[in-house]
């Protein structure tokens, strides 16, 4: 429905994952599958709008985020999650499978190029974290934000797997 899309990407809105999320928490309590989740920001962000202006910005949300789901499997969804932000969340899917997912689509977030008088490239951060490594499957997100978080303490543009 057009209230879980996101204007200007195209892919699914907050509203959308919230509601992804839930229904994947009670799937793990009801059979104990396992998901995980990647948290995406695009590094420096603030930086291309504020340099190039929102129209810029804007064609660069629309890249990253075709970017992501060209590059994750079919049954994997991808969220906008706020500004810069995107959530994807991988269905059935352990830690080992989710940081290999997440180092493809922080290379192909590389290969982007934006020409603007001169060649912009964007990279992005990435936390990942899975319900089979850690206690309290609510809590998944909350790893995943952890991880992202390091991942930008520690230089951006890479993956950080949140035990």
């Amino acid at each position: 429905a057009e209230a879980h899309r996101d204007p200007l990407t195209g892919i699914n809105n907050r509203a959308a994952f919230d509601e992804a999320l839930s229904r994947e928490i009670c799937s793990f309590k009801r059979h104990l599958t396992s998901f995980s989740l990647l948290v995406i920001d695009i590094d420096h962000f603030k930086k291309i709008n504020d340099t190039y202006g929102h129209i810029v910005g804007d064609t660069v949300l629309r890249s990253v985020a075709q970017g992501i789901r060209n590059t994750v499997r079919r049954s994997d969804e991808v969220f906008r999650y706020g500004g810069e932000e995107f959530v994807v969340l991988l269905s059935n899917t352990e830690i080992d499978g989710a940081k290999f997912i997440a180092e493809r689509i922080r290379k192909e977030i590389k290969k982007l190029t934006f020409s603007v008088n001169e060649n912009i490239k964007v990279t992005a951060s990435i936390g990942v974290s899975s319900t089979n490594t850690i206690r309290d499957v609510t809590d998944t997100l909350f790893h995943a934000d952890k991880a992202l978080y390091q991942a930008k303490e520690e230089g951006r543009d890479k993956v950080v797997i949140r035990p």
